[in-house]
């Protein structure tokens, strides 16, 4: 009996060890950020969350709403595949949008693209899932929340884009 008794306590003590070694392995190094180790290695390149501020940019907006928990409920219900379709935006973040849209359109599912061939090419993706698409613009980024910028190819066939266009690029847009 006391050998049962040694073996159980033998175990337990094994086991909260053991817990405790994987909680201390699972910390990662001491002051190490939270999230996945790519976010901070140096050599996974990186995408910063551009929002456009004063660029001329095209909307492929999939509808616009009064209200964002109807803006977030409408796109929770669009289905891109893996890919990240709309963002809910509010419709006042581009200069121009309101007016364009008509109506009670508050806030807007949209994806943001510096160009023409990226707007289209999302358009496209878009209607070959069955989700509304209109290519809206050029209207100007007024710095609201980020909307999808760097997720089309550069004119220059160098990768994603990854910066602004010039003026001379973006008057283009039309």
């Amino acid at each position: 009996m006391r050998r049962a008794i040694a073996v159980g306590i033998g175990l337990l003590l094994g086991a909260v060890v053991g817990v405790a070694a994987l909680a201390v392995a699972g910390r990662g190094a001491a002051g190490s950020p939270a999230g996945p180790p790519a976010m901070y290695d140096p050599s996974v390149p990186q995408i910063p969350a551009d929002p456009g501020t004063g660029e001329r940019l095209l909307l492929v907006v999939g509808g616009a709403y009064p209200t964002e928990q109807q803006a977030e409920d409408a796109n929770a219900h669009m289905s891109f595949g893996d890919i990240q379709g709309y963002y809910v935006a509010p419709g006042s973040a581009y200069l121009g949008l309101p007016a364009t849209l008509g109506g009670d359109g508050s806030f807007v599912l949209a994806s943001a693209f510096r160009t023409r061939a990226g707007a289209e090419e999302f358009a496209e993706l878009a209607a070959s899932a069955g989700v509304p698409a209109r290519i809206v613009g050029p209207v100007t980024s007024l710095g609201g929340p980020y909307a999808g910028l760097g997720q089309e190819e550069d004119p220059s066939g160098e990768g994603p884009l990854l910066h602004p266009l010039s003026p001379e690029e973006q008057a283009t847009l039309r």
